[in-house]
């Protein structure tokens, strides 16, 4: 995607967040914590193969990743797990599929200054 393509992109979506037209599941929304235990480097090549390529099974997509099929899957269920990817079953094959294009991540702001006076006075533990 280049940079004039994405600037859209994530203009619409900015717009779709704030007029509340773009709905986002409470499991879109990750804090930071969650995202760098989930976004390994690995797995968001997993998510951009899956898109670009369509794989029809694990076993294509770790082929085309140079990887045992069983650390793909491993992978992918923890993809799984937090709906980014979703495995679908055919017969005694899995098809990788992208479930979601928009994750949502959360930092929150945090006033130190507040925080260590909340904390001096025992309001916060």
């Amino acid at each position: 995607m280049n940079k004039k393509r994405l600037k859209e992109w994530l203009r619409v979506i900015d717009e779709g967040i704030l007029n509340e037209t773009i709905d986002i599941p409470d499991n879109a929304i990750l804090t930071l914590p969650e995202s760098t235990s989930i976004f390994t480097r690995r797995r968001l090549e997993l998510i951009e193969i899956i898109k670009q390529k369509q794989p029809q099974s694990v076993q294509e997509l770790a082929r085309i990743t140079k990887r045992a099929k069983q650390a793909v899957t491993r992978d992918l269920k923890i993809l799984e797990r937090f709906e980014i990817v979703k495995l679908k079953k055919r017969g005694r094959i899995s098809l990788p599929l992208v479930e979601r294009e928009i994750v949502v991540l959360a930092i929150p702001y945090i006033n130190r200054a507040l925080l260590e006076r909340k904390m001096a006075f025992g309001e916060v533990s």
